[in-house]
């Protein structure tokens, strides 16, 4: 017990005399910096056509809260943790109408693909900043660890080939991916602004380079004209390829916080 008083003390001690802690807050938005581009090409009567479409992996609105400890005036060191709340997107392709074409051929995906990603950052941080006044600018990097969930919906027309014949399938699938731990690398800008003698306005902007590695991959859900055809599938999980299982989550983007300092000295 007496050991547990000295080492309290001794920690109170370091803190007042020797740096600050502070607790941080934050809201941001981050635009993805790498989107993973799908290709799809249709021929008719020897007339090519490339769709691109693009997956904007790491793009979305979180949440954040930091927990950092200044010293010596200009150094600190942060813990720095985000979680999306709103990561929900569509795109398309226009599908063409088979019924309607005699000479064609077409690979890749058309149709609607909506998708959901879902990730949680950790970043140890360390960092340096210059004060003037009720103002100070900083720097700060480190390492990313991200954890990411993936869910896309497509909505597609399958065709059925019948007497040479084409029949619409109304079809669709949901596909969820996700991952480990992944390492990547974080770097802040940022500025702040003193409100009152504990209290301080932070701009913070952040670019990430995450390419992030999925470990896992399933059949989730799968309709055809509105009836589930998910019993035809023994395993609805999907065997990832190791050569090719990244998708990169790299962003930038820009986070609003309030920073309250404890025992902020004048």
């Amino acid at each position: 017990m007496k050991r547990l008083i000295i080492i309290l003390l001794l920690g109170n001690i370091v803190l007042n005399s020797f740096g600050q802690l502070y607790v941080q807050p934050s809201v941001g938005y981050t635009f993805s910096s790498h989107p993973t581009e799908n290709q799809s090409i249709l021929i008719v009567d020897n007339q090519k056509t490339v769709y691109k479409t693009e997956l904007k992996f790491g793009e979305g609105i979180h949440l954040g809260l930091n927990l950092g400890f200044s010293f010596m005036d200009n150094f600190f060191v942060e813990l720095n943790t985000k979680k999306s709340i709103y990561s929900n997107y569509n795109t398309s392709t226009t599908q063409p109408d088979l019924q309607s074409l005699n000479n064609f051929s077409s690979s890749g995906y058309f149709g609607e693909i909506n998708y959901e990603n879902y990730i949680f950052q950790i970043a140890p941080l360390i960092g340096y900043q210059v004060k003037k006044n009720k103002v100070s600018s900083y720097f700060k990097v480190g390492p990313n660890f991200m954890k990411s969930t993936i869910n896309q919906t497509l909505k597609y027309i399958d065709w059925e080939l019948d007497n040479w014949e084409f029949y619409p399938l109304n079809t669709t699938k949901k596909y969820g991916y996700t991952g480990n731990f992944h390492l990547g690398l974080q770097a802040n800008l940022g500025f702040c602004y003193s409100i009152k003698q504990n209290l301080q306005l932070v701009l913070d902007f952040v670019t990430v380079y995450n390419n992030y590695e999925i470990s896992k991959a399933e059949i989730k859900y799968y309709e055809i004209d509105g009836v589930s055809h998910l019993y035809k599938f023994e395993d609805t999980n999907i065997e990832i390829d190791e050569d090719d299982n990244k998708l990169n989550h790299s962003h930038y983007g820009i986070n609003v916080g309030i920073r309250y300092v404890f025992n902020k000295k004048e």
